[in-house]
């Protein structure tokens, strides 16, 4: 209490001491008694009078009203007297016009004074000489006007009623005048239904009495009470006061404001109004000037309206708000209009020890733009508080509480409080503003909403431990350095959410959701306004064990820019970034893509990428992708990767400290360095995609690697049956897989060299083994179709036991020596294949040059070419290589329409099988065949360049043959061709033919055994009917060996020699040639030697007369050394010899020697 306040209680106690002894020995003036004898009521008339010298009663003479008389004084005018004693039973009218003063302490009204109209007037006036008293009885009711005044000096007028209550009427009035000065005091419950107006100090001393006011009463000068209560259901207003700077309203035990009644508080700029009392408020309290709730310890409480324009303060009392508690307007609660308090720019509702906003209560905060609101106390809400302009909480080191409605459109400070919530918290409007406090704890089952709108931003300057729900529909920044944030509860975010150098940890739910979505509870569905959902922190955001982080943004990024520490779960149903400079992610929990992507960014300065350490669990659900560009990723034990969708990697390393099983559907690699100290293994049916790597790592390999540009791996690489390793080219740049491995590469599975677009020519495929490369009997390499695509395997050691399948150009380099093993296959299988080997080729499994299928054509630019399929081998040194068929090998050519090629040299041991057109085109090459070579009639044509050298068995036949058709199903080709440069039969080799066949050769020598079953044609090569790759040679045919025509005849366009060593056998089944017995014919110069052997055959014998030419010629020198078989059915037959034939005659024909010219 200050200093005046002391004063005036002084003063008050001491004449309200006075007061009640002069009740007890009342000192009256000169008397003047009543009589009533004369006419009339007339209290002027001197009649009606005794003792007063002929007069009525003048002001400074007593009067006193007897009882027991029919006529009591009736006053209408003004009447002063210092001394006024009305009888029981007695009484004083007071007329329209009446205004009586009582001065002095010796004024009792034992009977009654009656205000007959509410304009009469009684006044109680303190003169400069005393102090003025007036005393009831009995509870006076005043239906006019009751005044307390002083015309003099600092003297008190003191009003009291010894019974009951001083009862003022609704027409009537209690006036404490300022006067000259002085204390008015009333010793008496009041009771006003009219009006009380104080603009002198007013005190009230009644202790433990109950005033009511359902009128108006008048605040202008302080008014102090003796731990009374004071209940108002009327207007209660401070008003300005005159010359002073404090209204007082004190010392009431409570202040009660019943429903419909209005307190206003309204004593001007500068002066303080001060209630010290509860507050117990049920109607409107409006407080537009400052005020002080100087109860100390106290419980304030508002059920009604509370209505606050100026500073209010509580001097460590609690305000307990069950109404409206409306800062800054004059009404309505919800969105108050903003009104502006003239003149200051800050509202104080201060130094309570408490302010508590029970259910059902409003505080509404709305003193406009540019006003401070503050409460200095503990607010504790269980209503709604509606905040719409500047608040400040100033009670540092407290709590605040809501388990109600906290409604913020405006900057909330707490001066290092902690709000504690557990109801409904919504941060929402349409300014930016905010919410600073030392720590907001949000409990559980409560609601804390961000909902400002588009391009508005929250910021709560606090620490956030959230227990409950948080909506965040608008962008909020949590402005609070160096602390923690928590979240055990849920908290959804729809805007960009910023942590300003602090930490987040969650152990609740957070969940990343546009503000339309159902899975956030607030409504006022707003659109987000922007395509980012962002949640930034200065500190990591660390997601611990129990903790659920869910993007389900549908068709929005997330972007979450800080480190992230996840122990528990994140769940991607919608797309996430992560893209802190330099940050250290690490993943001890899961994390899941289900229906969204997750990207690390790293962005563009390599010294800000940041690292991603995992050793808990991703799981990549199908179409969806793991992106890191930028950074390393770091694995270490316990690290799992699974799912049907991808893990890429860009411009990174990745670092392994232990071993890996991917089971992720695909790792992609781009520009990647893998370092490991295990293994890494890619898992059955998932895909390793690796572009520009460089890997570091034993690799199992159980699935897929796809390869594209330049890669190179140090490890051991293993692979699986049904293990892919994949080179694709991009048509820019070769495909190149360099393996360093110290053991080279056993391939027990599929190496496939593909062309992604067969349409569009590409660059090289290569595979570079630094050791060697084994095909196993599971392994297959295959070489796809594609345009000019030139696919190549670089290995000091090929050793093929599996399947090669070439579908277009394989280019085998660097080689010591290529083998295909026993059970090895190499197919070449359209009419692009090709196999240019730079060593020789061994092989002892089998050889297929084929085109399957009527689609396999060659592509256009190749269709020109008759090099396809085929096979070269050409030392890189020079010269020609040497492919080696093995007596267990096979070389199978089936492509019909197309021409095979075989561009080397052949040994061939093992068996070659020709059923389409085979080339070997170069003019140095030598086939050798130890072993056997079918030639079937579906070929058409041989074409050799070089020498064909026959030491086995070289046989033309349609019987067996793969794809066999007969000779009338080729348009335009009737009989087999087979072109070469020279062929040799050397001794113990054979060449047999059951087809028509066309020999187009320099030189035959057959040295060996040549069977004839079908018409053959020998024709010497010349200028102009041989191709520009064989060379002409002019040299006779030569048998040194054995012809035999068993069924067809040899036909030779040329010269032919057959020596003394060689041997022309012939069957002879009739006397037909060309049917029944067949025959050599020649157009060139015939030179006989050796011998001719006759067998006679489907028990023929010759009747006399016979003859049989064996041998047409250009022209014939030379005879058969020796002839067999001449001998035939007892008959000896004879032989003729002519200058270009040769016969076998029967013995009865005369025979005439021929003349030779």
């Amino acid at each position: 209490m200050n200093r005046q306040m002391v004063l005036f209680a002084l003063f008050a106690l001491a004449f309200s001491l006075g007061g009640m002894m002069m009740l007890t020995t009342p000192a009256f003036a000169a008397g003047c008694t009543w009589t009533g004898n004369g006419l009339d009521s007339n209290h002027s008339n001197p009649a009606n009078w005794s003792g007063c010298g002929g007069n009525f009663p003048q002001s400074g003479d007593a009067a006193t009203i007897p009882a027991g008389l029919t006529n009591y004084p009736n006053v209408n005018a003004a009447w002063t007297v210092s001394g006024l004693n009305i009888a029981s039973g007695a009484r004083v009218d007071l007329n329209t016009n009446a205004v009586m003063t009582v001065r002095g302490t010796a004024n009792t009204v034992n009977g009654a004074l009656n205000f007959l109209s509410n304009k009469a007037t009684v006044r109680v006036e303190a003169t400069n000489a005393a102090g003025s008293a007036l005393t009831f009885a009995n509870a006076p009711t005043i239906s006019g006007t009751l005044e307390l005044t002083s015309s003099g000096g600092t003297y008190t007028p003191t009003l009291t009623v010894n019974s009951g209550n001083l009862n003022i009427a609704a027409t009537g009035a209690l006036y404490a005048l300022k006067g000259a000065g002085g204390t008015a005091i009333v010793n008496a419950p009041i009771t006003n239904a009219g009006t009380i107006s104080v603009t002198a100090p007013l005190q009230i001393n009644k202790k433990g009495a109950i005033h009511t006011n359902s009128g108006t009463f008048q605040v202008a000068a302080n008014v102090t009470g003796d731990g009374d209560e004071f209940t108002n259901g009327g207007n209660l207003n401070f008003v300005q006061p005159d010359g002073v700077f404090a209204l007082i309203f004190s010392t009431c035990a409570l202040v009660r404001n019943n429903a419909g009644g209005n307190v206003r508080v309204n004593a001007g700029t500068g002066v303080t109004t001060t209630i010290a009392a509860e507050l117990n408020n049920a109607g409107t309290v409006y407080v537009t000037s400052t005020l002080t709730l100087d109860k100390n310890g106290g419980m304030h409480t508002n059920t009604g309206t509370f209505i606050v324009n100026a500073d209010v303060t509580g001097n460590a009392a609690e305000f307990v708000n069950s109404g409206n508690l409306v800062f800054g307007s004059t009404g309505g609660l919800a969105m108050p209009t903003r009104r502006s308090v003239g003149g200051i720019g800050a509202l104080a509702f201060s130094t309570c020890a408490l302010v508590r906003n029970n259910a059902g209560g409003n505080v509404s905060v709305n003193a406009g733009a540019g006003v401070t609101t503050t409460i200095g106390a503990q607010l504790v809400n269980a209503g709604t508080v509606a905040i719409s302009s500047t608040l400040m909480l100033d009670k540092p080191a407290t709590t605040h509480t809501n388990s109600g409605t906290f409604l913020v459109y405006a900057d909330v400070t707490g001066n290092g409080s902690v709000f504690d919530n557990s109801g409904t918290l919504n941060l929402e409007g349409t300014i930016r503003y905010k919410f600073t406090i030392t720590a907001a704890e949000n409990r559980s089952g409560a609601i804390i909403n961000v909902n400002t709108g588009a391009g508005v931003t929250t910021t709560i300057s606090a620490q956030l431990n959230n227990a409950g729900t948080v909506n965040v529909k608008s962008p909020l920044v949590l402005d609070k350095p160096a602390t923690t944030h928590t979240n055990t509860g849920a908290l959804y975010v729809a805007a960009n959410v910023t942590v300003k150098a602090g930490e987040l940890v969650n152990n609740g739910i957070i969940e990343f959701a546009l503000a339309d979505q159902a899975k956030t509870p607030t409504t006022g569905n707003r659109a987000t306004g922007g395509t980012v959902l962002l949640i930034e922190a200065g500190a990591p955001v660390r997601n611990n064990a129990g903790g659920t982080i869910r993007t389900n943004a549908l068709g929005v990024t997330t972007t979450i820019a800080a480190d992230i520490h996840n122990g528990g779960v994140i769940n991607a149903d919608s797309a996430l970034v992560l893209n802190k400079p330099t940050a250290a992610y690490t993943n001890t929990g899961s994390i899941n893509l289900n229906s969204g992507d997750v990207t690390i960014d790293g962005g563009a300065l390599v010294s800000q990428w940041p690292a991603f350490k995992h050793t808990g669990a991703v799981n990549i659900a199908a179409g969806r992708t793991f992106l890191m560009n930028g950074g390393t990723f770091k694995h270490d034990t316990g690290g799992t990767l699974t799912g049907a969708g991808t893990l890429d990697l860009r411009n990174a390393n990745f670092d392994m400290s232990a071993d890996l099983t991917n089971n992720v559907a695909l790792l992609k690699l781009n520009n990647v360095n893998v370092n490991s100290k295990g293994t890494l293994t890619n898992a059955a049916n998932k895909t390793l995609d690796l572009t520009n790597c460089h890997l570091e790592v034993d690799l199992d390999l159980v699935g897929r690697i796809v390869v594209g540009a330049s890669n190179i791996m140090t490890g051991t690489l293993t692979t699986h049956p049904n293990s892919t390793i994949r080179l694709n080219s991009d048509g820019v740049n070769d495909t190149t897989l360099d393996l360093n491995s110290p053991a080279g590469l056993a391939n027990n599975g599929v190496i496939e060299f593909a062309n992604p677009n067969v349409n569009i020519p590409i660059k090289r495929a290569k595979l570079n083994d630094a050791k060697s490369l084994v095909n196993t009997s599971t392994g297959v390499i295959n070489v796809a179709a594609g345009q000019y695509v030139t696919s190549t395997i670089s290995a000091p050691v090929i050793n093929n036991a599996g399947t090669v399948s070439i579908s277009n150009t394989l280019e085998i380099v660097n080689t010591v020596g290529v083998t295909n093993s026993v059970g090895g296959k190499i197919d070449l299988k359209t009419a692009d294949a090709f196999l240019d080997l730079s060593s020789a080729l061994d092989n002892s499994g089998a050889i297929n040059l084929v085109v399957l299928g009527a689609g396999a054509k060659p592509s256009a630019p190749q269709a020109t070419r008759a090099t396809r399929p085929g096979v070269r081998s050409a030392p890189q040194s020079g010269g020609i290589g040497t492919i080696r068929n093995q007596a267990t090998g096979i070389i199978s050519v089936s492509a019909p329409g197309y021409t095979a090629t075989i561009d080397a040299h052949l040994e061939q041991k093992g068996t070659l099988n020709v059923s389409s057109p085979l080339s070997f085109p170069n003019a140095n090459a030598v086939v050798t065949n130890t072993g056997t070579a079918n030639i079937y009639n579906t070929s058409d044509f041989l074409t050799v360049a070089g020498q064909w050298q026959e030491n086995g068995l070289l046989r033309f036949t349609s019987a067996g043959g793969a794809g066999a058709r007969p000779i009338s199903a080729r348009p335009n080709q009737t009989v087999m061709e087979w072109m070469t440069l020279s062929a040799t039969v050397r001794p113990g080799g054979k060449i047999e033919t059951t087809i028509p066949l066309v020999i187009k050769t320099n030189r035959l020598d057959n040295q060996g055994t040549m069977t004839i079953s079908n018409t053959v044609s020998l024709q010497t090569v010349g200028a102009g009917n041989r191709p520009s790759n064989v060379k002409h040679v002019a040299s006779p045919h030569t048998n040194s060996g054995t012809i035999y025509l068993t069924s067809g005849n040899l036909a030779i366009t040329g010269d032919f020699t057959q020596a003394s060593n060689g041997a022309l056998r012939a069957n002879i089944g009739g006397t037909n040639p060309g049917s029944q017995y067949f025959q050599l014919t020649t157009t060139g110069a015939t030179t006989l030697g050796g011998a001719l052997n006759l067998t006679w055959v489907n028990g023929f014998a010759p009747s006399a007369g016979n003859s049989f030419t064996l041998v047409n010629a250009g022209t014939r020198t030379g005879t058969f050394s020796t002839v067999t078989g001449l001998t035939v059915g007892g008959k000896t037959m004879q032989t003729q010899y002519g200058a270009t034939f040769v016969r076998v005659l029967s013995p009865y024909q005369l025979f005439l020697p021929l003349i030779v010219r």
